[in-house]
């Protein structure tokens, strides 16, 4: 990346108050000033994480469907998107993923 002179960063740099810690926090950040984010729960929709929650409480995708109304197709292709998203192979592997980095819901007895 290459910098235009008089750029905020290059004044930051020159003026020596910017810890590399800080400059390279300003190199990773997107051009539109947005925060990227790269944690994997941030990246599934709330869609997703409601299904991965049902997932781990033992729901078959045609359980799943019929709880949120949609078809079992449909739930089985956001399995897919999550499995893609988190690089997980399988229900289990996005479960033992999700309950790992506590993105799950405590489990309600009834």
């Amino acid at each position: 990346m290459v910098e235009q002179p008089g750029s905020p960063l290059l004044k930051q740099l020159a003026s020596g108050k910017n810890t590399a810690v800080q400059v390279l926090r300003e190199l990773s950040e997107p051009r539109d000033g947005r925060a990227r984010v790269d944690k994997v729960e941030n990246r599934l929709t709330g869609h997703e994480m409601a299904i991965l929650q049902l997932v781990a409480q033992g729901e078959t995708s045609k359980d799943i469907g019929e709880l949120v109304g949609l078809g079992e197709q449909t739930i089985k292709n956001y399995l897919v998107k999550i499995f893609e998203k988190t690089n997980t192979r399988n229900r289990a592997h996005a479960v033992a993923l999700a309950a790992q980095n506590g993105w799950l819901l405590p489990l309600v007895e009834t």
